[in-house]
């Protein structure tokens, strides 16, 4: 884990640049989720842009030509995998998390109370979960394919997650549903141990599916 730690610590400090990106996009998301009155989408949006950090440390290692430098160090190729799904989930919950404390920082200053406690909790849940699968996906591509590759099903994902929203808001619509009070139906305590066992269970397989990608690799 020494080593894991090690290669977290490198992808943070060459993504040191990043932070400015990072407060704007957390600036916007706080600026448009409160003129809209949708606060309780920031953590899920927060997680997204968070999580992002993974795919620009895939991307500055390519520039960088850190991939064969990292080769040469005593570090096993699984524990240079298992660094990017570390840095994918903790950026991820990181995000998630600060969604949820600006969210209810906002709900206080514009209504002057703070309700729903376990539902906000539960949001930081939902926030990494939607990255777990984002991430299930995009890692094992990027040792397949390189970064570029990446980031076009990055965006690829995000398109079908519209037309899946815009499919459901269609279909609670024609059956006369009000899909939000149908998605908060879903915050109980069960549907979040489902989230905790299908995140765990969407990494543990990407992990040993990028494992495998990795091994066979040529560097």
């Amino acid at each position: 884990m020494r080593a894991v730690k090690g290669l977290v610590i490198k992808d943070l400090l060459q993504l040191r640049d990043f932070r400015y990106p990072l407060l704007f996009w957390t600036v916007v998301l706080a600026g448009a989720s409160s003129a809209w009155d949708k606060l309780q989408f920031l953590p899920l949006l927060m997680a997204f842009g968070f999580g992002m950090v993974v795919l620009f440390s895939f991307t500055f290692d390519e520039m960088s030509g850190a991939e064969r430098y990292i080769a040469c160090l005593p570090v096993s190729r699984r524990e240079i995998v298992l660094s990017k799904y570390v840095l994918a989930l903790a950026s991820s919950a990181v995000g998630s998390v600060a969604g949820v404390l600006l969210g209810l920082a906002l709900q206080w200053f514009k209504h002057g109370t703070i309700t729903h406690i376990d539902r906000w909790l539960g949001l930081i849940l939902v926030g990494v979960f939607l990255m777990a699968v984002m991430n299930a996906l995009q890692i094992p591509c990027i040792y397949k394919g390189g970064a570029t590759r990446g980031r076009i099903l990055v965006f690829v994902l995000l398109a079908g997650a519209v037309l899946v929203g815009w499919g459901l808001q269609y279909l609670a619509s024609a059956l006369g549903l009000d899909l939000m009070k149908s998605l908060e139906a879903m915050f109980n305590r069960h549907w979040f141990l489902m989230f905790l066992v299908l995140t765990a269970l969407l990494y543990g397989v990407s992990f040993r599916i990028a494992c495998r990608i990795y091994g066979r690799k040529d560097i």
